[in-house]
């Protein structure tokens, strides 16, 4: 039952075991039929669904990072060159 929950919603399989838990709590609780606890239990598949969707950007940027590390290095070596030849320069 959770797991058809969590699948039309999109969630991964290794959802978080406390938030698995308020799920579950959710679903199978006595008050599974009121507003309030469809409302809460929305609340909570909303905001899985918004840290899956930051974890996917998270991954992306941290591939970027890492494309972009070498070129960063290169231009903090080329700005160290630039620094020493000015005060080189100046120092004349």
């Amino acid at each position: 039952m959770i797991v058809a929950v969590l699948r039309i919603q999109g969630m991964p399989w290794n959802v978080n075991g406390a938030v698995l838990y308020c799920v579950l709590h959710f679903e199978f609780s006595g008050w599974r039929g009121t507003q309030e606890m469809a409302m809460a239990r929305d609340r909570l598949l909303n905001g899985l669904a918004k840290l899956q969707e930051t974890n996917i950007v998270v991954d992306r940027m941290q591939r970027e990072l890492s494309e972009l590390q070498p070129i960063l290095a290169e231009k903090t070596k080329d700005t160290q060159r630039l620094l020493t030849q000015v005060r080189s320069n100046n120092k004349n």
